[in-house]
């Protein structure tokens, strides 16, 4: 008499977790690929659209983050519906079960490929503010989004804020453009490729009142949006999310 395989419960729970967790899994382990398939192109479509979305302009690409975001968390949403009216409770055979390990491992290396090249493959750089010398335009435990493909296609201009490497240091900081060039700065006139950088914190910050005017080669991308921010005890403030920096008032 041959016995069959039981699967335990506690690996059924994960493989459940992780089907729900990754758009299509559910689908593609009860045999209908075609469905399954269907909600990672479009995230991916989606993806995609937001980061060439730049290339159009700067209010064009935070409208397209946003909409982005808001379109991934309805498209979750659109498919746990879906798997609750579609999806068929019957038991899966081993091949099917194979074809859904199969698509969530490709998922979390393609996630992960994501996650950790951003910059590379998206131009996107995450940024966490560790100080006040941009206060109140960025507080403490912001979480800035910067294009690091911004100045490819442009010259940095009064107004924008920039990450950049610190000229004697080689530690990241972050501030406003004050000056360009042929500006005068500090008795000396600022040459073709130099800018010269304040923060908003003018009282509390090192800028180029103490390192002087950095080369254009040292910054690094133009922050645009505020992602999330944190409060003191670590809780999302959430009156500070996807907050474009061009709605903020310059001091």
């Amino acid at each position: 008499m041959n016995a069959k395989c039981r699967i335990n419960p506690l690996v059924r729970m994960i493989g459940t977790a992780l089907c729900y967790l990754f758009p299509g899994a559910i689908f593609i382990a009860r045999g209908d690929s075609l469905r399954g398939w269907c909600y990672p192109l479009v995230a991916l479509l989606c993806f995609w659209l937001a980061v060439f979305a730049r290339l159009f302009s700067e209010s064009v690409a935070s409208v397209s983050i946003k909409f982005a975001i808001v379109f991934v968390t309805l498209l979750y949403v659109v498919y746990w519906i879906d798997c609750g009216l579609h999806a068929d409770a019957k038991r899966t055979n081993s091949r099917q079960r194979v074809n859904c390990s199969l698509y969530i491992v490709f998922h979390s290396a393609l996630l992960s490929l994501l996650v950790v090249n951003s910059n590379t493959l998206t131009g996107y750089q995450i940024y966490q503010i560790p100080s006040g010398s941009m206060s109140p335009t960025l507080q403490i435990n912001d979480f800035v989004l910067v294009d690091k493909w911004w100045y490819q296609k442009s010259v940095p201009m009064k107004g924008d804020v920039v990450i950049f490497n610190h000229p004697n240091k080689g530690t990241i900081y972050i501030k406003r453009v004050a000056y360009v060039a042929p500006d005068l700065f500090l008795t000396k006139a600022l040459v073709l490729g130099e800018i010269a950088v304040l923060g908003d914190n003018i009282h509390h910050s090192e800028d180029s009142r103490y390192f002087g005017p950095i080369d254009n080669g040292l910054i690094q991308g133009r922050a645009n949006i505020v992602m999330f921010a944190l409060t003191p005890d670590a809780s999302v403030n959430w009156s500070r999310a996807l907050l474009p920096l061009a709605s903020l008032e310059q001091p």
